[in-house]
Protein backbone atom coordinates (compact mmCIF):
# COMPACT_ATOMS: atom_id res chain seq x y z
CA UNK A 1 0.00 0.00 0.00
CA UNK A 2 1.49 3.37 -0.91
CA UNK A 3 0.62 6.50 1.21
CA UNK A 4 0.61 10.02 -0.39
CA UNK A 5 1.36 12.97 2.42
CA UNK A 6 0.35 16.39 1.74
CA UNK A 7 1.32 18.65 4.65
CA UNK A 8 1.32 22.32 4.22
CA UNK A 9 3.82 23.98 6.29
CA UNK A 10 3.90 26.69 8.12
CA UNK A 11 7.57 27.26 9.02
CA UNK A 12 10.79 25.11 8.88
CA UNK A 13 9.58 21.58 8.64
CA UNK A 14 11.93 20.60 12.02
CA UNK A 15 9.37 23.58 13.82
CA UNK A 16 6.14 22.81 11.94
CA UNK A 17 3.73 21.26 14.18
CA UNK A 18 2.22 20.11 11.51
CA UNK A 19 4.96 18.28 9.96
CA UNK A 20 4.96 16.82 12.83
CA UNK A 21 1.95 14.99 12.76
CA UNK A 22 2.81 13.44 9.48
CA UNK A 23 6.00 12.47 11.02
CA UNK A 24 4.02 10.67 14.06
CA UNK A 25 1.75 8.71 11.17
CA UNK A 26 4.66 7.98 9.13
CA UNK A 27 6.47 6.36 12.24
CA UNK A 28 3.04 4.74 12.66
CA UNK A 29 2.12 3.03 9.20
CA UNK A 30 5.38 1.84 8.42
CA UNK A 31 5.81 -0.13 12.19
CA UNK A 32 2.09 -1.49 11.31
CA UNK A 33 3.30 -2.69 8.13
CA UNK A 34 6.35 -3.72 6.36
CA UNK A 35 4.63 -3.41 2.71
CA UNK A 36 3.61 0.34 3.41
CA UNK A 37 5.63 3.42 1.60
CA UNK A 38 5.70 6.87 1.74
CA UNK A 39 5.59 9.47 -0.87
CA UNK A 40 6.45 12.55 1.19
CA UNK A 41 6.74 16.52 -0.64
CA UNK A 42 9.31 18.56 1.42
CA UNK A 43 9.33 22.10 0.60
CA UNK A 44 12.58 23.52 -1.91
CA UNK A 45 13.05 25.95 1.23
CA UNK A 46 13.72 23.42 3.55
CA UNK A 47 17.51 24.29 5.60
CA UNK A 48 19.57 21.40 6.55
CA UNK A 49 18.38 21.23 9.76
CA UNK A 50 15.02 20.42 8.67
CA UNK A 51 16.30 17.68 6.12
CA UNK A 52 18.16 16.04 8.87
CA UNK A 53 14.82 16.17 11.08
CA UNK A 54 12.81 13.74 8.39
CA UNK A 55 12.57 10.41 8.87
CA UNK A 56 15.65 8.15 7.61
CA UNK A 57 13.59 5.73 6.02
CA UNK A 58 13.62 3.57 2.50
CA UNK A 59 10.30 3.07 2.62
CA UNK A 60 10.05 7.10 2.41
CA UNK A 61 10.44 8.79 -1.00
CA UNK A 62 10.58 12.45 -0.35
CA UNK A 63 10.26 15.07 -3.18
CA UNK A 64 11.11 18.18 -3.31
CA UNK A 65 9.06 20.46 -4.35
CA UNK A 66 7.95 24.12 -4.68
CA UNK A 67 5.83 25.27 -1.97
CA UNK A 68 4.22 29.01 -0.86
CA UNK A 69 5.96 29.97 2.80
CA UNK A 70 2.57 31.77 2.92
CA UNK A 71 0.06 28.87 3.96
CA UNK A 72 -2.78 30.82 3.77
CA UNK A 73 -1.69 31.20 -0.20
CA UNK A 74 -1.54 26.95 -0.05
CA UNK A 75 -4.58 26.08 0.79
CA UNK A 76 -6.42 27.69 -2.10
CA UNK A 77 -3.83 27.34 -4.89
CA UNK A 78 -4.08 24.09 -6.78
CA UNK A 79 -0.98 24.82 -9.17
CA UNK A 80 -0.04 22.29 -12.02
CA UNK A 81 2.88 20.55 -9.55
CA UNK A 82 0.04 19.83 -6.82
CA UNK A 83 -2.07 18.12 -9.63
CA UNK A 84 0.96 15.93 -11.10
CA UNK A 85 1.15 14.62 -7.73
CA UNK A 86 -2.04 13.75 -6.86
CA UNK A 87 -3.96 12.97 -10.48
CA UNK A 88 -4.64 9.37 -11.58
CA UNK A 89 -2.56 10.32 -14.70
CA UNK A 90 0.45 12.51 -12.77
CA UNK A 91 3.87 11.09 -11.60
CA UNK A 92 2.76 9.40 -8.47
CA UNK A 93 -0.34 7.91 -9.93
CA UNK A 94 -0.11 4.54 -7.96
CA UNK A 95 -0.69 5.77 -4.18
CA UNK A 96 -3.80 4.78 -2.65
CA UNK A 97 -4.45 7.14 0.29
CA UNK A 98 -4.13 10.90 0.40
CA UNK A 99 -3.38 12.65 3.87
CA UNK A 100 -3.77 16.28 2.90
CA UNK A 101 -4.55 19.66 4.35
CA UNK A 102 -5.77 21.46 1.78
CA UNK A 103 -9.64 22.00 2.82
CA UNK A 104 -11.02 23.91 -0.01
CA UNK A 105 -9.10 22.14 -2.49
CA UNK A 106 -10.78 18.43 -1.80
CA UNK A 107 -13.59 18.84 -3.79
CA UNK A 108 -11.13 19.52 -6.92
CA UNK A 109 -8.14 16.74 -5.77
CA UNK A 110 -11.47 14.34 -5.60
CA UNK A 111 -12.44 14.73 -9.15
CA UNK A 112 -8.12 14.93 -10.08
CA UNK A 113 -7.11 11.79 -8.46
CA UNK A 114 -10.13 9.55 -10.20
CA UNK A 115 -10.57 8.66 -13.83
CA UNK A 116 -13.80 9.67 -16.05
CA UNK A 117 -13.67 6.05 -16.65
CA UNK A 118 -13.98 4.71 -12.55
CA UNK A 119 -16.63 7.40 -11.89
CA UNK A 120 -18.51 4.41 -10.18
CA UNK A 121 -15.12 3.63 -8.38
CA UNK A 122 -14.52 6.63 -6.08
CA UNK A 123 -13.31 4.24 -3.57
CA UNK A 124 -10.18 2.89 -5.07
CA UNK A 125 -8.70 5.79 -3.55
CA UNK A 126 -8.94 7.43 -0.34
CA UNK A 127 -8.85 11.22 1.45
CA UNK A 128 -7.78 12.09 4.70
CA UNK A 129 -8.34 15.47 6.03
CA UNK A 130 -6.50 16.70 8.83
CA UNK A 131 -7.64 19.96 9.28
CA UNK A 132 -5.21 22.71 11.35
CA UNK A 133 -6.58 25.88 10.03
CA UNK A 134 -10.54 25.91 9.39
CA UNK A 135 -11.40 28.98 7.09
CA UNK A 136 -14.38 30.23 8.08
CA UNK A 137 -16.23 33.39 8.39
CA UNK A 138 -17.07 32.65 12.18
CA UNK A 139 -13.55 32.66 12.87
CA UNK A 140 -11.93 35.40 14.31
CA UNK A 141 -8.27 35.49 13.16
CA UNK A 142 -8.10 33.27 9.76
CA UNK A 143 -8.17 35.60 7.22
CA UNK A 144 -10.51 35.32 4.44
CA UNK A 145 -11.61 37.23 1.28
CA UNK A 146 -14.87 36.35 0.31
CA UNK A 147 -16.67 34.39 3.66
CA UNK A 148 -19.69 33.34 2.57
CA UNK A 149 -18.07 31.74 -0.61
CA UNK A 150 -14.95 30.41 1.58
CA UNK A 151 -17.91 29.29 4.02
CA UNK A 152 -19.02 26.93 0.42
CA UNK A 153 -15.84 25.84 -0.35
CA UNK A 154 -14.37 24.97 2.74
CA UNK A 155 -17.73 22.59 4.00
CA UNK A 156 -17.70 21.20 0.74
CA UNK A 157 -13.89 19.88 1.17
CA UNK A 158 -14.96 17.99 4.54
CA UNK A 159 -18.12 16.60 2.58
CA UNK A 160 -15.97 15.67 -0.28
CA UNK A 161 -13.64 13.89 2.19
CA UNK A 162 -13.83 10.52 3.26
CA UNK A 163 -12.91 11.82 7.03
CA UNK A 164 -12.08 14.70 8.57
CA UNK A 165 -9.92 15.37 11.61
CA UNK A 166 -11.07 18.54 13.72
CA UNK A 167 -8.87 19.57 16.90
CA UNK A 168 -10.56 21.86 18.36
CA UNK A 169 -13.66 21.42 19.57
CA UNK A 170 -15.63 24.75 19.32
CA UNK A 171 -14.45 25.01 15.15
CA UNK A 172 -16.24 21.33 15.28
CA UNK A 173 -19.16 23.16 16.58
CA UNK A 174 -18.75 25.99 14.57
CA UNK A 175 -18.48 23.51 10.83
CA UNK A 176 -21.58 22.15 11.81
CA UNK A 177 -23.95 25.58 12.24
CA UNK A 178 -21.56 27.45 9.36
CA UNK A 179 -23.05 23.88 7.50
CA UNK A 180 -26.61 24.09 8.82
CA UNK A 181 -27.18 28.23 6.78
CA UNK A 182 -25.91 26.62 3.58
CA UNK A 183 -26.77 22.96 3.02
CA UNK A 184 -29.86 20.43 3.32
CA UNK A 185 -30.22 18.51 6.54
CA UNK A 186 -28.83 15.11 5.07
CA UNK A 187 -25.89 16.70 3.89
CA UNK A 188 -25.55 18.15 7.30
CA UNK A 189 -25.67 14.69 8.45
CA UNK A 190 -22.98 13.16 6.42
CA UNK A 191 -20.61 15.85 7.53
CA UNK A 192 -21.35 15.18 11.34
CA UNK A 193 -20.58 11.34 10.99
CA UNK A 194 -17.38 12.76 8.52
CA UNK A 195 -16.11 14.96 10.93
CA UNK A 196 -14.17 13.66 14.05
CA UNK A 197 -12.82 15.33 16.95
CA UNK A 198 -9.88 13.99 17.90
CA UNK A 199 -6.79 14.88 20.15
CA UNK A 200 -2.77 15.01 18.89
CA UNK A 201 -1.40 13.98 22.55
CA UNK A 202 -1.10 11.06 24.78
CA UNK A 203 -2.00 11.35 28.45
CA UNK A 204 1.13 9.13 29.04
CA UNK A 205 2.98 12.34 28.05
CA UNK A 206 1.59 14.38 31.22
CA UNK A 207 4.64 15.29 33.56
CA UNK A 208 5.26 17.31 36.74
CA UNK A 209 8.37 19.62 36.92
CA UNK A 210 11.07 18.39 39.01
CA UNK A 211 11.51 19.95 41.99
CA UNK A 212 14.65 21.78 40.65
CA UNK A 213 12.59 24.04 37.77
CA UNK A 214 10.25 24.62 40.52
CA UNK A 215 10.26 28.71 40.90
CA UNK A 216 11.82 29.84 44.52
CA UNK A 217 10.96 32.81 45.44
CA UNK A 218 14.35 34.72 46.18
CA UNK A 219 16.36 32.51 45.22
CA UNK A 220 16.27 33.00 41.07
CA UNK A 221 14.35 35.26 38.44
CA UNK A 222 10.74 34.94 37.89
CA UNK A 223 10.53 33.36 34.44
CA UNK A 224 7.58 34.42 32.21
CA UNK A 225 7.03 32.70 28.83
CA UNK A 226 5.22 33.20 25.43
CA UNK A 227 4.78 30.73 22.81
CA UNK A 228 3.20 30.14 19.49
CA UNK A 229 2.96 32.55 16.75
CA UNK A 230 3.18 36.45 16.82
CA UNK A 231 1.21 38.51 15.63
CA UNK A 232 -0.37 42.36 16.65
CA UNK A 233 -3.84 41.81 16.90
CA UNK A 234 -4.46 37.86 16.89
CA UNK A 235 -2.38 37.25 19.67
CA UNK A 236 -2.53 41.04 21.30
CA UNK A 237 0.71 41.36 21.49
CA UNK A 238 0.94 45.02 22.77
CA UNK A 239 -1.07 43.88 25.85
CA UNK A 240 1.11 40.91 26.27
CA UNK A 241 4.25 43.00 26.20
CA UNK A 242 2.81 45.77 28.75
CA UNK A 243 2.29 42.61 31.13
CA UNK A 244 5.68 42.23 30.32
CA UNK A 245 7.18 45.73 31.15
CA UNK A 246 4.68 46.22 34.60
CA UNK A 247 6.33 42.86 35.73
CA UNK A 248 9.79 44.04 34.07
CA UNK A 249 9.44 47.30 36.15
CA UNK A 250 8.42 45.68 39.42
CA UNK A 251 11.08 42.96 39.03
CA UNK A 252 10.41 40.25 42.03
CA UNK A 253 12.79 39.68 44.75
CA UNK A 254 15.38 38.55 42.74
CA UNK A 255 14.32 40.16 38.93
CA UNK A 256 12.11 38.74 35.92
CA UNK A 257 12.98 37.60 32.25
CA UNK A 258 10.98 36.60 29.86
CA UNK A 259 11.28 34.05 27.15
CA UNK A 260 9.66 33.69 23.76
CA UNK A 261 9.97 31.20 21.54
CA UNK A 262 8.05 31.33 18.06
CA UNK A 263 7.96 30.22 14.96
CA UNK A 264 6.98 33.93 13.40
CA UNK A 265 10.65 34.89 11.97
CA UNK A 266 9.52 38.37 10.77
CA UNK A 267 7.68 39.50 14.10
CA UNK A 268 6.50 42.83 13.41
CA UNK A 269 5.98 44.66 16.85
CA UNK A 270 9.70 44.55 18.31
CA UNK A 271 9.16 43.20 21.84
CA UNK A 272 10.67 44.85 25.17
CA UNK A 273 14.37 45.09 24.81
CA UNK A 274 14.71 42.59 28.10
CA UNK A 275 12.91 39.47 26.30
CA UNK A 276 14.65 36.71 24.99
CA UNK A 277 13.18 35.83 21.29
CA UNK A 278 14.05 32.45 20.48
CA UNK A 279 12.75 30.11 17.08
CA UNK A 280 13.65 26.46 18.53
CA UNK A 281 13.04 23.33 16.96
CA UNK A 282 10.34 21.75 19.00
CA UNK A 283 13.11 19.53 21.09
CA UNK A 284 14.34 22.78 22.54
CA UNK A 285 11.21 24.58 23.26
CA UNK A 286 9.76 21.13 25.09
CA UNK A 287 13.17 21.72 27.72
CA UNK A 288 12.40 25.43 27.75
CA UNK A 289 8.78 24.84 28.57
CA UNK A 290 9.63 22.20 31.21
CA UNK A 291 13.22 23.85 32.85
CA UNK A 292 13.42 27.66 32.01
CA UNK A 293 9.97 28.86 31.99
CA UNK A 294 7.65 29.06 35.12
CA UNK A 295 4.50 30.12 33.91
CA UNK A 296 3.32 31.04 29.95
CA UNK A 297 0.89 33.50 29.10
CA UNK A 298 -1.11 33.84 25.65
CA UNK A 299 -3.98 36.17 24.75
CA UNK A 300 -4.83 34.96 22.02
CA UNK A 301 -8.18 36.11 20.14
CA UNK A 302 -8.62 32.64 18.37
CA UNK A 303 -6.54 29.24 17.43
CA UNK A 304 -7.46 25.72 16.90
CA UNK A 305 -5.72 22.91 19.49
CA UNK A 306 -2.51 25.02 19.45
CA UNK A 307 -0.16 22.08 20.49
CA UNK A 308 2.42 25.30 21.57
CA UNK A 309 -0.04 25.83 24.65
CA UNK A 310 -1.64 22.23 25.35
CA UNK A 311 2.56 21.02 25.69
CA UNK A 312 3.19 23.71 28.46
CA UNK A 313 -0.07 21.72 30.60
CA UNK A 314 1.58 18.62 29.62
CA UNK A 315 4.81 19.01 30.47
CA UNK A 316 3.79 20.95 34.09
CA UNK A 317 3.88 24.26 33.11
CA UNK A 318 0.63 26.70 33.92
CA UNK A 319 -0.70 28.62 31.82
CA UNK A 320 -2.06 32.41 31.89
CA UNK A 321 -4.55 32.48 29.51
CA UNK A 322 -7.78 34.93 28.35
CA UNK A 323 -11.09 33.59 28.34
CA UNK A 324 -12.31 33.41 24.76
CA UNK A 325 -14.64 30.81 23.48
CA UNK A 326 -11.57 28.45 21.92
CA UNK A 327 -10.14 28.40 25.26
CA UNK A 328 -12.99 27.14 27.39
CA UNK A 329 -13.17 24.62 24.60
CA UNK A 330 -9.95 23.53 24.84
CA UNK A 331 -9.25 23.75 28.60
CA UNK A 332 -12.69 23.41 29.85
CA UNK A 333 -14.80 26.40 31.54
CA UNK A 334 -13.10 25.68 35.04
CA UNK A 335 -10.13 26.26 34.08
CA UNK A 336 -8.77 28.62 37.12
CA UNK A 337 -6.07 30.41 35.48
CA UNK A 338 -8.47 32.21 33.39
CA UNK A 339 -7.86 36.01 32.41
CA UNK A 340 -10.51 38.56 31.07
CA UNK A 341 -8.19 41.71 30.28
CA UNK A 342 -4.44 42.54 30.48
CA UNK A 343 -5.01 43.68 34.47
CA UNK A 344 -6.32 40.67 35.58
CA UNK A 345 -2.91 39.14 33.26
CA UNK A 346 -0.76 41.49 35.11
CA UNK A 347 -2.35 39.90 38.60
CA UNK A 348 -1.89 36.47 37.91
CA UNK A 349 1.20 36.72 37.04
CA UNK A 350 2.33 38.64 40.45
CA UNK A 351 -0.12 35.80 42.30
CA UNK A 352 2.44 33.11 40.86
CA UNK A 353 5.15 35.45 41.82
CA UNK A 354 3.94 35.84 45.61
CA UNK A 355 3.13 32.23 45.68
CA UNK A 356 4.43 29.88 43.61
CA UNK A 357 3.75 26.73 45.16
CA UNK A 358 0.08 27.41 46.40
CA UNK A 359 -0.80 28.17 42.33
CA UNK A 360 1.40 25.57 41.01
CA UNK A 361 -1.12 22.97 43.56
CA UNK A 362 -3.97 24.70 42.08
CA UNK A 363 -2.73 23.97 38.40
CA UNK A 364 -2.10 20.39 39.69
CA UNK A 365 -5.66 19.30 41.12
CA UNK A 366 -7.29 21.14 38.30
CA UNK A 367 -5.01 19.01 35.79
CA UNK A 368 -5.76 15.71 37.37
CA UNK A 369 -9.24 16.64 37.96
CA UNK A 370 -10.42 18.19 34.88
CA UNK A 371 -8.06 18.14 32.42
CA UNK A 372 -6.85 14.61 32.14
CA UNK A 373 -10.58 13.02 31.90
CA UNK A 374 -11.16 15.31 29.03
CA UNK A 375 -8.73 13.34 27.45
CA UNK A 376 -9.43 10.06 28.99
CA UNK A 377 -11.82 7.39 27.59
CA UNK A 378 -15.22 8.80 28.21
CA UNK A 379 -14.07 12.63 27.82
CA UNK A 380 -14.45 15.02 25.06
CA UNK A 381 -11.60 14.08 23.49
CA UNK A 382 -11.15 10.88 23.93
CA UNK A 383 -10.42 9.65 20.16
CA UNK A 384 -6.44 9.54 19.68
CA UNK A 385 -5.79 11.04 16.76
CA UNK A 386 -2.63 8.90 15.61
CA UNK A 387 -4.68 5.56 16.73
CA UNK A 388 -7.74 6.90 14.20
CA UNK A 389 -5.65 8.05 11.68
CA UNK A 390 -4.28 4.73 11.70
CA UNK A 391 -7.25 2.64 11.93
CA UNK A 392 -8.38 4.48 9.03
CA UNK A 393 -5.28 3.81 6.69
CA UNK A 394 -3.57 0.65 7.51
CA UNK A 395 -5.90 -1.74 5.87
CA UNK A 396 -7.54 0.43 3.42
CA UNK A 397 -6.07 -1.86 0.43
CA UNK A 398 -8.26 -4.89 1.94
CA UNK A 399 -10.94 -3.15 1.77
CA UNK A 400 -10.65 -1.94 -1.55
CA UNK A 401 -9.64 -5.83 -2.52
CA UNK A 402 -12.95 -6.77 -0.81
CA UNK A 403 -15.27 -4.58 -2.58
CA UNK A 404 -14.04 -5.23 -5.85
CA UNK A 405 -13.95 -9.22 -4.71
CA UNK A 406 -17.94 -8.84 -3.88
CA UNK A 407 -19.14 -6.23 -6.36
CA UNK A 408 -17.06 -6.36 -9.02
CA UNK A 409 -15.56 -9.86 -9.66
CA UNK A 410 -15.90 -9.37 -13.20
CA UNK A 411 -12.81 -7.49 -13.03
CA UNK A 412 -10.94 -10.00 -11.86
CA UNK A 413 -10.87 -11.07 -15.53
CA UNK A 414 -9.37 -8.18 -17.05
CA UNK A 415 -7.14 -9.33 -20.17
CA UNK A 416 -4.29 -6.97 -19.20
CA UNK A 417 -3.92 -7.97 -15.96
CA UNK A 418 -4.13 -11.70 -16.95
CA UNK A 419 -1.10 -11.36 -19.65
CA UNK A 420 0.78 -9.02 -16.96
CA UNK A 421 0.50 -11.74 -14.77
CA UNK A 422 1.47 -14.57 -16.81
CA UNK A 423 4.42 -12.15 -17.97
CA UNK A 424 6.17 -11.56 -14.81
CA UNK A 425 5.27 -14.56 -12.93
CA UNK A 426 9.03 -15.59 -12.92
CA UNK A 427 10.46 -12.20 -11.67
CA UNK A 428 11.23 -11.43 -8.13
CA UNK A 429 9.82 -7.76 -8.48
CA UNK A 430 8.54 -5.49 -11.69
CA UNK A 431 8.33 -2.06 -12.90
CA UNK A 432 4.33 -2.17 -14.07
CA UNK A 433 5.03 0.23 -16.35
CA UNK A 434 8.11 -1.12 -18.33
CA UNK A 435 6.34 -4.62 -18.32
CA UNK A 436 3.49 -3.05 -20.39
CA UNK A 437 6.15 -1.62 -22.65
CA UNK A 438 7.54 -5.01 -23.30
CA UNK A 439 4.12 -5.69 -23.90
CA UNK A 440 3.96 -3.05 -26.33
CA UNK A 441 6.86 -3.47 -28.03
CA UNK A 442 5.43 -7.70 -28.54
CA UNK A 443 2.30 -5.87 -29.79
CA UNK A 444 0.28 -8.12 -27.34
CA UNK A 445 -2.53 -5.08 -27.59
CA UNK A 446 -3.62 -2.67 -29.98
CA UNK A 447 -2.41 0.89 -29.34
CA UNK A 448 -1.18 0.42 -25.92
CA UNK A 449 2.23 1.87 -26.94
CA UNK A 450 -0.05 4.94 -27.49
CA UNK A 451 -1.23 4.91 -23.79
CA UNK A 452 2.29 4.60 -22.37
CA UNK A 453 3.00 7.97 -23.79
CA UNK A 454 0.12 10.03 -21.67
CA UNK A 455 2.58 12.55 -19.98
CA UNK A 456 1.82 14.83 -23.00
CA UNK A 457 -0.32 17.80 -21.23
CA UNK A 458 -2.18 17.85 -24.19
CA UNK A 459 -4.04 14.66 -24.35
CA UNK A 460 -7.72 14.63 -23.39
CA UNK A 461 -8.44 14.08 -20.01
CA UNK A 462 -10.90 11.45 -20.53
CA UNK A 463 -8.97 8.99 -22.76
CA UNK A 464 -5.99 8.64 -20.03
CA UNK A 465 -5.26 5.09 -18.41
CA UNK A 466 -6.22 5.20 -15.19
CA UNK A 467 -2.90 2.43 -14.17
CA UNK A 468 -3.89 2.84 -10.54
CA UNK A 469 -6.80 0.22 -11.49
CA UNK A 470 -4.37 -1.66 -13.01
CA UNK A 471 -2.04 -1.92 -9.61
CA UNK A 472 -5.33 -2.69 -7.69
CA UNK A 473 -6.70 -5.36 -9.97
CA UNK A 474 -3.13 -7.36 -9.67
CA UNK A 475 -3.03 -7.15 -6.04
CA UNK A 476 -7.04 -8.16 -5.41
CA UNK A 477 -6.77 -10.55 -8.24
CA UNK A 478 -2.86 -11.74 -9.21
CA UNK A 479 -1.38 -12.45 -5.62
CA UNK A 480 0.75 -9.13 -6.25
CA UNK A 481 1.48 -6.34 -3.43
CA UNK A 482 4.12 -2.65 -3.85
CA UNK A 483 7.39 -3.25 -3.47
CA UNK A 484 9.16 -0.16 -3.00
CA UNK A 485 8.78 3.40 -3.16
CA UNK A 486 9.40 3.37 -7.41
CA UNK A 487 6.40 4.18 -9.05
CA UNK A 488 4.63 1.29 -10.37
CA UNK A 489 7.07 -1.10 -8.63
CA UNK A 490 5.60 -4.52 -7.59
CA UNK A 491 6.01 -7.96 -6.42
CA UNK A 492 4.70 -11.45 -5.70
CA UNK A 493 2.70 -11.43 -1.94
CA UNK A 494 4.63 -13.65 0.67
CA UNK A 495 2.97 -17.00 1.15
Amino acid sequence: MKVLFDPIYSTQPHKCSSAYKYKRIASDLLAARDDAFIYWPIPDWSDEEARDWFSKDPRIKYIETEACKDRVREYQIFYKELEDRISFFGSLWDYDVLITMRTALVPIIRASMNSPRLKRLPWMKKVVLLEEMAILGFRKTVPTSNPAVQDISTIAGYLASDVSYITANHVRDGIIQTAKGIFAPKQVMSLREKLRLASPISLQEVQTKAPEHMFKRGEEPFCLGFVGRMSNSMTRLPEVYEVMDKNWILKGDKGFKVIISTVTTGIKLTPPDFVIVEHNPRDVFWKRVREDMHLVISMSIDAEFSLSLIEPVMLGTPLVIAREEWTEGLLGPEYPFFVDNKTQAYGMVKAFHDNYAAMYERFLEWRGSTFVPRFGPNGIYSRNLYEDVLSEIVAYDDYVAKKLIEDHPVRGNNAVAKIISERVQDRESFNLMEVLEELAEDGAFRNLGNKLGEANVNRNLTFMSPWHEMKVLLRTFYGFTDASVEVGHMRKKAQ
